[in-house]
């Protein structure tokens, strides 16, 4: 019978594990890799360094789990250098995916994190992300999901703002701070994205895998002469079908959405900014048009 396995985490990161009864804890860097464990009373079991790009370059003890680099995010180790990252496999040893990116080529087809491993992470395996973007959206969904369970049954009603105030006054002061700066650095990256400051190219043919064919020969001798077309009215010019939309633009929802996205995000600071500096602190109003400004201008 399989040993069965807990794990735990904390804002979507990886924090410990429990395995059979026995409780693991991980001991990450500031890129999400798991450099030490512990056991439940705080006793070093392993240590691990690694190169850039995820090689294994020292190791001490033993870690049980398969959590190694960028492990908090969830790369996890199947193979010696080999990692399973949601959707596609990674090799540590060449610093490349094993399949093309399926958003190519708005991302690198096999390359990892555009050869930036020390500040940008890839957890989906899809898109890359800077580290402390993920941190931040990390902590927003953690406290988004937590406002959610505690005044849910209240959405679309008014006295939704009233709980979203006070379940933000009952957290402790660390976690109202941690709450508001990952909410400001999470809106910040998601703009830095939409604003297209990244470079985004429209999908197209996806990218030879192996050597490209030899061109063919050209036969010898004399080219025959072409006949000339029968005169005839001229064809209309051919319509130029619209340009697909980059693939940022396909994973957002639709501008319908807007009211809805823009309502929770102006409550939701309205409940930060009012327990903080009191209430009439926050223009509401002010809040929904400019985020319906952005979101349609995006979104359109």
């Amino acid at each position: 019978m399989a040993m069965s396995v807990t794990y735990a985490t904390v804002h979507g990161r990886l924090v410990e594990e429990n395995r059979g009864g026995v409780v693991t804890e991980y001991v990450p860097d500031t890129l999400g890799s798991v450099i030490m464990t512990t056991d439940e009373s705080g006793t070093v079991t392993s240590t691990t360094t690694y190169w850039p790009f995820g090689e294994v370059r020292s190791q001490t003890g033993t870690n049980p789990s398969p959590w190694g680099f960028c492990g908090v995010w969830g790369y996890l180790t199947d193979a010696v250098s080999r990692m399973y990252v949601r959707a596609r496999h990674y090799r540590a040893d060449v610093s490349r995916w094993l399949t093309v990116d399926p958003v190519w080529p708005g991302q690198e087809a096999y390359g990892y994190v555009n050869d930036d491993p020390l500040g940008l992470v890839d957890p989906s395996g899809l898109w890359l992300i800077p580290v402390a973007c993920a941190a931040a959206c990390a902590v927003t969904a953690g406290c988004a999901l937590g406002i959610w369970q505690a005044c849910g049954g209240s959405w679309g009603q008014p006295e939704f703002g009233d709980c979203v105030r006070d379940f933000i006054g009952s957290l402790p002061p660390v976690s109202q701070i941690g709450c508001g700066v990952g909410l400001l650095g999470c809106l910040g990256c998601l703009a830095y994205y939409l604003k297209g400051r990244l470079p985004i190219v429209p999908p197209g043919t996806r990218p030879p895998i192996g050597p490209k064919p030899p061109k063919p020969e050209l036969p010898s001798g004399p080219e025959p002469p072409k006949p000339l077309p029968p005169a005839g009215p001229s064809l209309p010019a051919p319509q130029r079908p619209c340009p697909p939309l980059p693939w940022w633009r396909r994973m957002l929802p639709s501008p319908t959405w807007c009211p809805t996205i823009c309502v929770a995000l102006c409550r939701v600071a309205e409940g930060f900014i009012e327990n903080s500096f009191g209430r009439g602190s926050f223009d509401f109003n002010l809040c929904y048009d400019g985020c319906m400004n952005l979101c349609t201008t995006y979104l359109v």
